[in-house]
């Protein structure tokens, strides 16, 4: 499955000009495996043409469960990623453990 966003990034504000309400702690980047193909988009003279397959549904769920996994695991090692990796990747997060 695809998905996008965007983000405005700035460094430095001009405290009398600009004030930041936000601040970016992380960003994630993820792929499921076996989805390449899931939304299918084709570029033409016509315009960008999009084909949505039928695993969407079971993709999302899918992507939520992962998510929701890492999340956990990020809260429990303390909110680093390499440390979250490796944490789920030592597969401390049983299945039961997920819901």
């Amino acid at each position: 499955m695809d998905g996008a966003a965007a983000v405005i990034i700035g460094t430095d504000p001009i405290t009398n000009l600009e004030s930041p309400f936000m601040e970016l702690n992380s960003a994630v980047q993820q792929f499921l495996p076996n989805t390449q193909n899931v939304i299918d988009g084709k570029l033409s003279e016509k315009g960008i043409n999009f084909r949505l397959g039928r695993r969407i549904p079971q993709n999302k769920k899918l992507m939520a469960k992962a998510e929701l996994k890492f999340r956990v695991s990020r809260a429990v090692t303390g909110g680093s990623s390499r440390q979250a990796r490796d944490f789920e990747q030592a597969g401390e997060l049983s299945e039961a453990e997920e819901y």
